[in-house]
C-alpha cells in the first residue's frame, strides 16, 4: 500500500515538473514577431581566438539563427583582420577588447593592437594613434571597471548596458536579480533563462549623462558573448539596431557600421523581449535637415519624434523621455513633442520583463542614443 502512494506521488510530481517544463519550453521570446526588419547586430563578442569557446564562422552561424545581420568580434588583445567576412549571411567585423592597465577599452577600425606601454600609459590615445575609435567596455562593472577618467576627451563612447554586468550583479544577488529563476528555466528555454537577468542599469545610465555633460560619448551595449550558455542564446539577448541602412550585402558594408556606432547612429534593443526594427527618433523643423540619434543642431522651432515597433502596442510600451539625464515625461507612444529648448535629448521604451509563469519589473526595451540641441 505504502510502496503504490509512493508510485503516485512520484508520479504525479514528474507529470506537474513535466508539465512546467514543457510550459517554459514553449514560451517564445519574442512572443511577438512581426515588425519592420532593421539591420541589427551583436556588438562585442569573444571568439575561440582570444577568450570564447567559438570560431567567427560557429558564432556567424549562432548569430544566423536568431537574425541577426553581423557581428563585431572584440577579442581580448587580438586583432584579426581576415575575419572580416561573411558567414551565412552574417556579416563579421574584427575589433579589439584592449586589456589595459586602467580597465577594458573596444578598439573600432584601428590598424594594429596596443603596445605595452600605451596599455600601461595612455590606452586611449594609443587607439586614436592606430587610427582606431575607443569605446569603453563595461566602464562600471564590478570586477574590471575603467579608471582612466583623465583621458576621457580621447574616448568616442561606452557600454551604458553590458550582459557581463547583468551577470556579476545577479551572482552578487542571485534572488532578486533573476539568477535563481534563470537557472530554473535554463533546461528548457536558454533564450528566456538569459532574458530574466535584465534590470535597468539605473547607475551605469546616469554616470552616462552626467559624463555627457562635459564630452558627447555614445553608447553601445555589449554582449560580451563568451559561448555560454551558448552563443545563440546570448546573441539573441540584445543588439545593436543600425539608422539608414537598408541591408547588409558585404565587407564593403563594415565601414558604414562602425561609422554608426561611432557616431550614435544607432540604438540598442533588448530583442528577448520583442523585434525593435522600427524605432526612430528624430527632430525635425521646417526649412532645415531632420537630425537623428548622435547629431546635434540648433533647437529652435524643433519637433522630437518617437516611432516604435509595431510589437509596442501589444507589450503596453511606455515612452521614458530624457532631457539632460531627467525624466520629462512617462507616456505610451508613438509621440510628437516641442523641443523646449536646449538640452540632450533621449528616449528610452520600458516594457515588463518576459517570463513563462509571470510578468517581471519593468525593463529598457529601447534605449537610444541622444540628439543634442543648441
Amino acid at each position: 500500500m505504502r510502496s503504490r502512494r509512493f508510485r503516485f506521488i512520484a508520479v504525479s510530481l514528474f507529470v506537474v515538473l513535466a508539465g512546467l517544463g514543457a510550459k517554459v519550453a514553449f514560451t517564445r521570446v519574442p512572443a511577438v514577431r512581426r515588425g519592420i526588419h532593421q539591420v541589427h547586430g551583436a556588438y562585442h563578442v569573444h571568439s575561440s581566438r582570444a577568450g570564447g569557446r567559438g570560431t567567427p564562422n560557429a558564432i556567424a552561424n549562432a548569430a544566423s539563427q536568431v537574425g541577426l545581420d553581423f557581428v563585431v568580434l572584440a577579442d581580448h588583445n587580438v586583432l584579426s583582420p581576415e575575419s572580416l567576412a561573411v558567414h551565412n549571411g552574417v556579416l563579421i567585423i574584427p575589433a579589439t577588447e584592449e586589456s589595459t592597465g586602467f580597465g577594458h577599452v573596444v578598439s573600432l577600425g584601428a590598424s594594429r593592437t596596443l603596445t605595452a606601454a600605451e596599455k600601461r600609459d595612455k590606452p586611449l590615445a594609443g587607439i586614436r594613434a592606430a587610427g582606431g575609435v575607443p569605446m569603453i567596455a563595461h566602464p562600471f562593472n564590478l570586477r574590471a571597471p575603467f579608471s582612466d577618467w583623465d583621458e576621457l576627451d580621447k574616448a568616442q563612447g561606452l557600454e551604458a548596458l553590458s550582459y557581463d554586468d547583468l551577470w556579476r550583479e545577479a551572482l552578487r544577488s542571485p534572488f532578486s536579480r533573476g539568477l535563481v529563476v534563470g537557472g530554473l528555466e535554463l533546461p528548457f528555454n536558454r533564450r528566456l533563462a538569459v532574458s530574466q537577468l535584465l534590470r535597468r542599469p539605473d547607475g551605469q545610465l546616469a554616470r552616462w549623462d552626467a559624463l555627457r555633460k562635459t564630452r558627447p560619448l555614445v553608447q553601445a551595449c555589449a554582449v560580451d558573448a563568451h559561448g555560454w550558455p551558448d552563443y545563440a542564446s546570448v546573441l539573441g539577448f540584445m543588439s545593436m539596431y543600425i539608422d539608414d541602412l537598408p541591408s547588409v550585402h558585404g565587407p564593403e558594408d563594415a565601414p558604414k557600421i562602425l561609422a554608426a556606432l561611432e557616431s550614435g547612429h544607432s540604438f540598442c534593443a533588448i530583442d528577448a523581449v520583442a523585434p525593435a526594427g522600427g524605432f526612430s527618433f528624430h527632430a525635425d523643423a521646417p526649412g532645415i535637415p531632420s537630425l537623428s540619434e548622435g547629431d546635434h543642431g540648433t533647437a529652435p522651432n524643433r519637433l522630437l519624434k518617437v516611432t516604435l515597433p509595431e510589437a509596442a502596442e501589444q507589450l503596453h510600451a511606455h515612452i521614458h523621455f530624457f532631457r539632460d539625464g531627467k525624466q520629462m515625461l512617462n507616456v505610451p507612444g508613438p509621440l510628437q513633442l516641442a523641443a523646449p529648448g536646449p538640452g540632450d535629448y533621449r528616449v528610452e521604451v520600458w516594457v515588463k520583463l518576459p517570463g513563462a509563469f509571470w510578468r517581471g519589473p519593468k525593463v529598457p526595451w529601447i534605449i537610444s542614443n541622444p540628439i543634442r540641441l543648441e
